[in-house]
């Protein structure tokens, strides 16, 4: 605001040496808000110089906190969706893998013999054990269906059901 010169002109006044003329009040004035303003800068530079305030650390930690937080849910919900997801694709392929089974057998074989049936199966590499269902039954005399269920053993919400029908006509 004002030049290097000017600040030591204005430091060197004193209240004792200015008249009580209507300028030197109003120089007496400039010089007194000029003293405060530079005093109050001084103050705040030192404040900055202390380090970080209390609030200010505060919020820092409310803040990483809150960053972790989210980042440890999403990494939680990532995990489940994952193991939920290798539940899914091990069942389908249990059920491709008896579904093909089923093909290659015969119309009148005994694999498609009418009637309800069940298998348990352990996963290796998971450790679950599942559960195959399949029922088989006659539509006509040329056509057959099979439905077949596939689960975890401790977990029956997540069947994964297929229809298959074989045709004596068309051979599968």
């Amino acid at each position: 605001m004002f030049s290097p010169g000017m600040t030591t002109f204005f430091a060197n006044f004193s209240p004792k040496t200015i008249s009580s003329s209507c300028f030197d009040l109003f120089l007496l004035g400039i010089i007194c808000a000029y003293r405060t303003i530079m005093e109050k800068g001084r103050e705040k530079s030192k404040k900055k110089t202390q380090g970080f305030s209390f609030i200010e650390i505060l919020i820092s930690f409310v803040i990483t906190f809150l960053l972790i937080l989210g980042t440890a849910q999403m990494t939680m919900l990532s995990l489940l969706s994952k193991q939920s997801s290798d539940i899914r694709l091990k069942t389908s392929e249990l059920l491709s893998s008896k579904l093909e089974l089923f093909k290659s057998h015969s119309f009148n074989g005994p694999a498609l013999e009418e009637g309800n049936h069940e298998e348990h199966i352990k996963d290796l590499t998971s450790g679950l054990t599942y559960i195959w269902k399949w029922h088989n039954q006659t539509v006509s005399p040329n056509l057959s269906s099979v439905e077949i269920g596939c689960y975890p053993e401790n977990s029956p919400q997540r069947e994964i059901r297929l229809l298959l029908y074989f045709s004596r006509d068309l051979g599968f």
